[in-house]
């Protein structure tokens, strides 16, 4: 999770991004390390986030801090946990959930996975639309892994009718 997620973003181990852990303040990258975005970015990229970041949620770690030029995310590890928005406690959370758009915490109608795909295709129409020689950086880390595993009911359905209990 956050230790994968730092070396993926720095090309280091993860010990050295102080990202560690995914808890307790050590799931939070060293803001002075250099990440692929940042680096994609110097190049003449553009680059977006659909989803799950998990190395910082507060300046200077957030994804936009880090390079991201748009950042689509929920907070924290996960939709519903410890971290996340907490309007997103306590209900069916993956559908409608508070995401955090480039710094904003808004509602965001939909299935959170939807939404994610949907914001990095947009992403990826509008950049080839606008500047078809724009090179750019999709990354999409959907929260569809992670509890409470919701999902809609027409995909629970089939399984309830052979009689498989949730």
């Amino acid at each position: 999770c956050t230790p994968a997620r730092a070396s993926l973003m720095t090309g280091r181990y993860h010990q050295r991004t102080r990202a560690i852990d995914t808890y307790l303040g050590r799931s939070m990258i060293e803001p002075a390390e250099v990440t692929l975005p940042q680096v994609l970015g110097d190049a003449g990229y553009v680059t977006g986030i659909f989803g799950k970041w998990h190395l910082g949620d507060c300046y200077p770690m957030r994804a936009i801090d880090m390079g991201f030029d748009t950042a689509v995310v929920h907070r924290g590890g996960g939709i519903a946990q410890p971290g996340d928005h907490p309007d997103n406690f306590g209900r069916e959370s993956y559908f409608d959930p508070i995401l955090n758009i480039d710094g904003v915490n808004q509602r965001v109608s939909g299935y959170c996975t939807d939404i994610f795909a949907d914001r990095a295709m947009t992403f990826i129409e509008k950049t080839a639309t606008e500047n078809p020689d724009q090179p750019f950086f999709a990354y999409l880390a959907t929260n569809a892994p992670h509890s409470p595993f919701q999902i809609a009911d027409e995909w629970v359905q089939p399984y309830r009718d052979m009689g498989i209990n949730e």
